[in-house]
């Protein structure tokens, strides 16, 4: 995927946005959130959009419960303070 996600970037004049499903117990760790946003800032850029949007359980998946919104804004400020300048939340109401 990140092999993807830099080709896109570096090859083709395709406007680039991420999202990153945060899951619970799954790639919600702040040393995860912190990595990933380090990488996403030296390899694409600040200025990529990035969203990080909540899970939620469905009948088919069930296996975590719903993303906290404190979650969310935990990675929102980790990606900011590594230089991210677009960050947004997604399948959350927050201000």
């Amino acid at each position: 995927m990140l092999d993807t996600l830099l080709y896109i970037k570096k090859e083709t004049d395709i406007h680039l946005e991420v999202t990153t499903l945060l899951i619970p117990g799954q790639n919600d760790s702040p040393a995860e959130i912190d990595a990933m946003t380090k990488w996403a800032v030296k390899n694409l850029g600040p200025d990529v959009p990035w969203h990080f949007s909540a899970y939620r359980p469905t009948l088919e998946w069930n296996e975590a419960p719903p993303t906290p919104l404190e979650t969310l804004l935990q990675a929102k400020e980790i990606a900011e303070a590594n230089g991210l300048q677009y960050v947004h939340l997604g399948n959350v109401f927050s201000r």
